[in-house]
């Protein structure tokens, strides 16, 4: 499987409004520990937020503005790159009956059920150190697919708190193997956002299209002056 143009043709010069999401980000990220309320329908929940935990990203405010307007009664839901959790809570608080939220990173699991217990929901969600699917057994209603976007060569080491996915990796991985992971009738919401030319939404649905994947548009939102889209994997 070709997931051209993601592995290589690399733009030499990233944008300004990416390089200043980056920055803004990175920043937030290495701050140190704060709290923030979530938004929309969730705004009476606050999270702490960990340091080199990631932050809330815009594509966050576009799940949760999907999420706030579906019924998730009695689901099983996964959440990949459950950071501190905002996503797997938000999930409980619609409906789902249990959530496993899963991060590569040690002190996202924490952090996510550090906010879980605070919010009320620590008996509904499962969280766990996991990369992508390979310590998941379980199979799912729904899996959120919140994770890192983009490959940018060079300056992936400048940040460290998951907002990359080096050679597209990750994606590749989730492609092979979501269905295996989906109760009959259930799908996968994975977000893009064209950081660059060369990730367009047509050159990510042609990826999705050539890696297998049926998929719908569930959600479109402008955050922070960019386009966000929500798609739906079935």
């Amino acid at each position: 499987m070709s997931t051209e143009p993601y592995r290589s043709g690399v733009a030499e010069q990233i944008p300004p409004h990416t390089l200043e999401l980056f920055a803004r980000l990175s920043a937030k990220s290495a701050a140190g520990s704060y709290r923030e309320n979530l938004p929309i329908a969730f705004s009476e929940l606050q999270l702490t937020i960990e340091p080199h935990v990631c932050p809330l990203l815009p594509s966050t405010q576009c799940y949760l503005s999907y999420l706030s307007t579906q019924n998730l009664s009695g689901m099983k839901v996964l959440e990949l790159g459950s950071g501190s959790g905002a996503l797997a809570i938000a999930a409980v608080c619609i409906g789902a009956t249990h959530v496993d939220a899963v991060d590569i990173l040690p002190q996202a699991v924490v952090c996510t059920r550090h906010n879980a217990e605070a919010c009320g929901v620590a008996d509904k969600i499962h969280a766990f150190e996991s990369n992508g699917f390979s310590q998941v057994t379980d199979r799912y209603n729904l899996i959120i697919a919140n994770v890192p976007i983009i490959h940018v060569p060079g300056v992936v080491h400048i940040h460290d708190f998951g907002l990359y996915d080096e050679g597209w990796e990750l994606h590749d991985h989730l492609l092979a193997n979501y269905r295996k992971h989906l109760l009959s009738g259930g799908s996968v919401l994975i977000g893009h956002v064209p950081l660059q030319s060369e990730w367009s939404f047509d050159h990510f649905e042609s990826y999705l299209t050539r890696s297998g994947a049926n998929f719908k548009i569930a959600f479109e939102s402008l955050q922070q002056d960019l386009p966000w889209r929500l798609y739906s994997l079935s």
